[in-house]
C-alpha cells in the first residue's frame, strides 16, 4: 500500500463490489421470501418426460447386492450362494445371515446405484473400460486382506443412457429452482426499476 499513491480507484471498486453484495443477498432473500414451495413430483415428472433425452449418465448404473465379510466366517459358504438367487427366502436368509457388525450388506436391486459408490467399496481391478465389465460379470467374489467381497449384478445401464428419473431427480431439481430464480430476478429488476422511476430517483430522458 505504501507503493500505491492514489487508492481512489481501488475504493472505487470496493465500493462498488459491496454494492453488489448487497443487492445479491437482496435478491436472494426476496426470492426465498416471495417463492413457492420447491418443485412438485408433477412438475418434475413433467420436465424429466420433456427432457429426458438431456438427462444421461455419465457412468454406469446398476442394481444389485453387495457384501463384505470376514473370509474365515462360518457363513461364508450358504452368503456365496444366498446372493446369487433371486428366491425370496434365500434373500431373506442372506439378510439375516449379514445381521452382524463384521459384515457389511448393501441390498438395491430395488434402487439404481452410481457404479462408481459400488467400485469404490471393492479392492478390485475393473479395468478402464466400465462398461465391458459390467457387460461380461453378472457376480464378483474376491479375497483381499481377510475379506471377501461380492457382488451380484441384476440390471445395469450403461455410460449414455437416459437417467431414471430416480436418479435424474436432483439435476432436474436445480434445474427448475435455478429457472424460478432467474424470472424472479429479471420480475424483481423490473419493478424496483419502475419504483425508481416512480420515486424520482430515476429520470429517463
Amino acid at each position: 500500500i505504501a507503493n500505491i499513491n492514489d487508492t481512489r480507484d481501488i475504493d472505487a471498486m470496493v465500493a462498488e463490489y459491496r454494492r453488489d453484495l448487497i443487492m445479491r443477498e437482496y435478491r436472494r432473500r426476496m426470492f426465498d421470501q416471495n417463492t413457492d414451495a420447491a418443485p412438485g413430483d408433477d412438475e418434475i415428472e413433467t420436465y424429466y418426460e420433456t427432457h429426458k433425452q438431456q438427462l444421461r449418465t455419465s457412468e454406469p448404473l446398476i442394481k444389485g447386492i453387495y457384501v463384505r465379510l470376514p473370509d474365515d466366517s462360518h457363513s461364508l459358504s450358504d452368503i456365496r450362494k444366498w446372493y446369487r438367487s433371486d428366491k425370496a427366502d434365500d434373500i431373506d436368509r442372506l439378510e439375516k445371515a449379514c445381521d452382524d457388525t463384521d459384515v457389511s450388506y448393501e441390498y438395491f436391486r430395488d434402487r439404481w446405484v452410481e457404479w462408481s459408490a459400488v467400485k469404490n467399496m471393492i479392492p478390485y481391478d475393473f479395468g478402464t473400460n466400465p462398461d465391458h465389465f459390467l457387460r461380461t460379470h453378472k457376480f464378483l467374489d474376491t479375497s483381499r486382506g481377510g475379506s471377501v467381497y461380492l457382488l451380484a449384478i441384476t440390471e445395469y445401464l450403461p455410460v449414455g443412457s437416459v437417467k431414471p428419473l430416480e436418479i435424474a431427480k436432483p439435476e432436474i431439481l436445480e434445474r427448475l429452482i435455478a429457472t424460478r430464480r432467474m424470472e424472479y430476478d429479471r420480475k424483481l429488476r423490473k419493478e424496483l426499476y419502475d419504483m425508481a422511476i416512480k420515486s424520482g430517483e430515476i429520470v429517463v430522458y
